[in-house]
């Protein structure tokens, strides 16, 4: 254990002062409108740095290599191509192109590197069925990654929390130590870019970045789920898959039309109605630590889905919370009446809506 934590150290302080050294160099000193330029790109920079650490990671001694499963180096190799190609997609500006692009790569790793014994494990249907479940879902959490983007420190806090999540429970046994030093190598990045970018802009990470690396945070969620623990690596990223549900209900069931998703999220709205930034931070920051804690007692459930539901629900408890975070109410019983009235006039909002006469 205490060599974990060493080598996992070690791992975060190098990519966290790589990633310094890369802001210091490529800050943007809060001009949002300068021009792109590819030789400027931080993300370029970083995707290298992940690449060299993560196969550094792979090719450590054997007793790092505690799997089930042994992954292939096409594997990591695989991974790398296709989120580059997420990102190069991005900067040609082809959206439908892009988000049909995330769809096929997902469901393409998946049948190619999930094991089908794990794939059998997760629900009592076929193979075939599991993978392309697993598949749709690591494009929801790639896709919906860009939701993020409304706020510059949320996608950062919300990765950092997650690789962070990881690693913890590769230290409990839950997944190989590989994935959970792969994970540190993300780790650091992510906290030195929340650290440059949590209340003013500094380090543009665009949301072509965010895609591409949420792609590859899910690929070490796919070896997690190799090693039998997917109910686990599903429990961890469920805020992005919160925020998302809880923008598209907004965005075509109550038709609060935006021209982004992003802007129906709870932490946008929030800040909109004048939220303390910090307070934001702080309740995402919460979500995201019950989701590490659910997701190592998972470790030790006998049932498959109970606390990945109790996750989700809690998600949305506390993303009502956020809901409400720039009003006045200044007791938890307010807060809850609040957001039980909202509910309400929702409903009658759906109802007046559904109700009219083409």
């Amino acid at each position: 254990m205490l060599m974990i934590f060493a080598f996992g150290t070690v791992i975060f302080l190098l990519s966290y002062v790589l990633t310094r050294f890369i802001g210091h160099l490529l800050s943007i000193q809060d001009d949002a409108f300068i021009p792109y330029q590819f030789k400027k790109d931080p993300y370029i920079y970083i995707f290298l740095m992940f690449a060299m650490l993560i196969c550094a990671v792979y090719f450590l001694p054997p007793y790092f290599k505690d799997a089930i499963y042994p992954p292939h180096f096409i594997w990591l190799v695989t991974s790398f191509v296709f989120a580059g190609l997420i990102y190069f997609l991005f900067l040609l500006e082809t959206d439908k192109l892009l988000d049909m692009s995330i769809v096929i790569f997902s469901i393409l790793s998946t049948f190619l590197f999930a094991d089908k014994s794990a794939l059998a494990d997760l629900a009592p249907v076929p193979w075939w069925l599991s993978a392309l479940g697993v598949g749709f879902t690591v494009s929801l959490i790639t896709l919906g990654s860009r939701v993020l983007a409304g706020l510059t420190g949320v996608f950062s806090l919300v990765m950092s929390m997650l690789t962070f999540g990881l690693f913890l429970v590769a230290c409990f046994g839950g997944i190989p130590i590989y994935l959970g030093l792969m994970s540190m190598a993300m780790f650091g990045a992510f906290v030195c870019i929340f650290q440059f970018n949590a209340f003013q802009l500094h380090l543009k990470i665009n949301e072509g970045a965010m895609m591409s690396a949420t792609f590859l945070v899910c690929m070490l969620l796919l070896g997690g789920m190799n090693e039998l623990a997917g109910p686990s690596m599903l429990i961890l990223p469920l805020y992005i898959i919160a925020e998302l549900l809880w923008s598209l209900c907004a965005q075509y069931i109550l038709r609060r039309k935006e021209t982004d998703l992003c802007f129906n999220t709870v932490y946008w709205s929030a800040f909109q109605k004048s939220a303390n930034i910090g307070l934001i931070y702080t309740i995402i920051l919460k979500i995201c630590i019950i989701n590490i804690v659910l997701s190592c007692f998972q470790l030790y459930a006998q049932n498959a889905f109970t606390l990945p539901l109790l996750a989700l629900i809690i998600n949305f408890w506390l993303l009502s919370k956020l809901n409400v975070a720039g009003q006045e109410e200044s007791t938890l019983k307010d807060i809850n009446n609040n957001f039980v009235e909202n509910i309400k006039t929702e409903i009658d909002d759906i109802k007046q809506h559904f109700g009219k006469k083409d």
